[in-house]
């Protein structure tokens, strides 16, 4: 039988002994020595909530609904917004909606969504729909040409979360399919959840300048191209977007409302008016911006005097 070597300290030297197998075996049953229990650990308990970081399923619920002709001027469209997709939808008579498109690839949520373009007609109609030929030629020929090559009546205008102002419209592919087309514009960072843009927005009516307002303390207000001399530019190559000009301006209060004022047509053409409601010391108020289109946005002014909100009894 084999025999295990054990060392032995011996006049300081270590010395190699024979050690017998039996031996072994009986040191350990005259050993009064206790095994510890092994260390049992307890099981790891699942938490019974959670955070999720992102959207797992589309909500199909819609935040917004907005007529926009940002395909063709023959198309009545409209876009249906969500908290991070749109739906391109085509009204047909007796108020029938078919799905054109869907966009949902926008990095961060959607915060706000307006439309800058000018003012269109909406066709009424309480005959018949119109005869298969004449809708397949009418798409035809709305894909043809250099059609393809230049912007739509209306485009939509979204604010993200990921600070971002985007320009985004549809176009038709050669093959009939539809693809959207943006332009973006970044907007500066902000130090608190309180004065990070995008939570209001705000186009002019007659599309002279664009609103971008945190909720509270300040916003900023871009002056812009019409559409006529922004789709100039597209024509001559230039791929940009109709910003001409930006200016952050400081408010007091917290950011309620924001709007545009529109004045009667052909009246008034270079004054705009932005019009805020806000907060300001518990006490609800009404203020306004004035600018002259004409002149550059460092001649944008508030007025001194808020008008305080009366609720009645």
């Amino acid at each position: 039988m084999n025999q295990i070597q054990n060392f032995v300290l011996v006049d300081n030297e270590w010395v190699s002994r024979p050690l017998d197998v039996y031996q072994l075996m009986a040191q350990a049953r005259d050993s009064d020595t206790d095994m510890p229990e092994a260390t049992i650990r307890p099981p790891v308990q699942v938490p019974e909530l959670g955070i999720l970081s992102r959207t797992l399923l589309t909500s199909p619920l819609f935040r917004a609904i907005r007529p926009a002709n940002i395909r063709h001027k023959d198309f009545n469209d409209i876009v249906l917004v969500g908290e991070d997709a749109i739906q391109l939808k085509e009204i047909h008579r007796y108020g029938h909606l078919r799905h054109v498109a869907t966009k949902s690839d926008f990095k961060g949520r959607i915060l706000a969504a307006r439309v800058f373009g000018g003012p269109r007609a909406v066709p009424v109609s309480l005959g018949s729909s119109l005869p298969r030929k004449q809708t397949l030629n009418r798409e035809r020929r709305s894909i043809t040409g250099d059609e393809g090559l230049t912007l739509p009546p209306e485009v939509m205008v979204l604010t993200l979360t990921s600070r971002t102002l985007m320009f985004l419209w549809a176009r038709h592919a050669p093959t009939g399919a539809v693809s959207f087309s943006q332009r973006i514009v970044r907007l500066p960072a902000g130090i608190s959840q309180f004065d990070r843009f995008g939570t209001f927005l705000a186009i002019d009516p007659k599309c002279r300048a664009i609103a971008v307002a945190a909720p509270e303390s300040r916003f900023i207000l871009y002056k812009t191209k019409s559409m006529q001399e922004w789709r100039k530019d597209f024509r001559n190559g230039h791929d940009s977007s109709p910003i001409d000009e930006e200016r952050i301006i400081h408010i007091e209060g917290r950011i309620m409302h924001m709007e545009f004022l529109s004045s009667a047509a052909r009246q008034d053409d270079f004054h705009v008016v932005l019009l805020f409601v806000v907060v300001l010391h518990g006490k609800t108020k009404i203020t306004c911006f004035d600018w002259d289109c004409r002149e550059d946005l460092s001649k944008a002014t508030a007025r001194t005097e808020r008008v305080l909100v009366d609720f009645g009894e």
